[in-house]
């Protein structure tokens, strides 16, 4: 047993270090349909024009030492490195990334992700928005085709209305006009979709009433 593990910590080490080229500060997971920041390193300090290709969507310079990767679908992905010498690309490196899929968007009512809300607040801004992330750090407002809004009443009993698009229609502005302190209001089957992507997961939020 002590010897397989010294074989595979032999092995782990002499793949790192013959690795030409290395992507760090973060993990090498990437994400379709989003722009993922990527800084690498090169060992190697008299390499220069260095040329990253890869099949799965597109790979480029942002500027000194970081890349914008945009992959468009998921699974094991290869980016090949070559090296610019005249007009040629002479094969450098190449690096293993993982792609997932980046299919969950997120439903805010204003700025709330949930929590509390007063009541006025909550029918003054008149519907859901729908937010989706096309950056490690920026996301982008997407149209919500559908949801349910779930009314929980401090008796009891349970009313619900069907929304089409993010606005909320005048029977669920009614009953949001009746609500009292300490109930209830659950916004769930949220259906966010962008044209040309695979439907979007969205989790309920829920609300409790100043």
């Amino acid at each position: 047993m002590k010897s397989l593990i010294c074989i595979l910590l032999s092995l782990w080490t002499h793949s790192l270090f013959s690795q030409k080229v290395i992507f760090y500060e973060r993990k090498e997971a990437f994400y379709t349909n989003m722009e993922n920041y990527v800084r690498y390193l090169v060992k190697d300090s008299k390499a220069s024009s260095l040329v990253f290709k890869t099949d799965n969507g597109k790979i480029e310079p942002a500027q000194f030492a970081f890349l914008i990767f945009k992959p468009m679908r998921p699974g094991n992905t290869i980016i090949r490195i070559y090296q610019q010498q005249k007009n040629k690309l002479i094969p450098y490196d190449s690096i293993n990334v993982m792609v997932y899929e980046n299919n969950k968007a997120e439903a805010l009512v204003g700025v709330k992700y949930g929590g509390a809300i007063n009541k006025r607040e909550l029918i003054a801004i008149g519907g859901l928005i729908g937010m989706y992330r096309t950056r490690e750090d920026h996301t982008d407002p997407i149209p919500i085709k559908t949801y349910t809004i779930i009314f929980h009443k401090s008796d009891g009993t349970i009313q619900y209305q069907v929304n089409t698009g993010n606005r909320f229609n005048e029977p669920s502005i009614r009953l949001m006009n009746e609500l009292q302190s300490g109930e209830k209001v659950t916004f769930t089957n949220i259906q966010a979709v962008i044209e040309g992507y695979p439907p979007l997961k969205v989790n309920p939020i829920e609300f409790t009433i100043q």
